[in-house]
């Protein structure tokens, strides 16, 4: 009875911080059958496994200019990276703790970014065909204005399975700074982008 009241005060104590809570959940699943005019009996899904699945449930909370966020992956027998391979696994894919103070995002954890226009930097993800190259580290961001700000970090990049591991990160350590300017032309006929990282 004790807890129970505890826990109701607490709860009502912060009813005014109310927070957001979203999510979304993804999954594939697969059957393969066998058809060795196009060789799938070398694979073995085809042999022995006879189907595969991946799922990634995200879940994000904002509080207070916080913002919290993790996802959770799950494969088995996956063969996005590997067709004629599998990889069966389940862990913590990404996780972000993200702050804003005026101007300033901070970042800590997993993040996706680019430079530009991607050449010389680009974390991203394209899950349906196996794809995470998420930074583990520090990221942060200033916006002097709506059309200036600089942004740099540091930190490792996800293996994305090349290692045999999803979930791990390579060994070298990343850096980069990035600021970029947006002009607009004469009765605004256009938009000249100036960067550099």
């Amino acid at each position: 009875f004790t807890v129970i009241c505890l826990l109701a005060f607490s709860f009502q104590s912060f009813g005014q911080d109310k927070g957001v809570f979203s999510g979304n959940f993804q999954s594939n699943f697969s059957v393969f059958v066998l058809d060795s005019s196009i060789g799938a009996y070398e694979s073995p899904q085809y042999i022995s496994q006879i189907s595969s699945a991946e799922a990634w449930l995200f879940t994000n909370y904002q509080l207070k200019g916080f913002n919290v966020s993790a996802r959770f992956d799950l494969f088995n027998n996956s063969n996005l990276l590997n067709p004629t391979g599998t990889f069966s696994g389940h862990g913590l894919g990404f996780w972000q703790i993200k702050k804003s103070i005026d101007k300033l995002t901070l970042t800590a954890g997993s993040f996706y970014d680019q430079f530009g226009s991607g050449i010389v930097f680009r974390a991203y993800e394209n899950r349906l065909i196996g794809i995470d190259y998420a930074v583990e580290g520090i990221h942060a961001k200033y916006e002097f204005s709506d059309d200036f700000f600089v942004k740099a970090f540091t930190g490792n990049q996800k293996g994305s399975g090349a290692q045999g591991n999803r979930f791990g990160t390579t060994g070298e350590i990343i850096k980069g700074f990035n600021t970029e300017k947006s002009f607009k032309l004469k009765d605004n006929k256009g938009l000249l982008m100036l960067g550099g990282s």
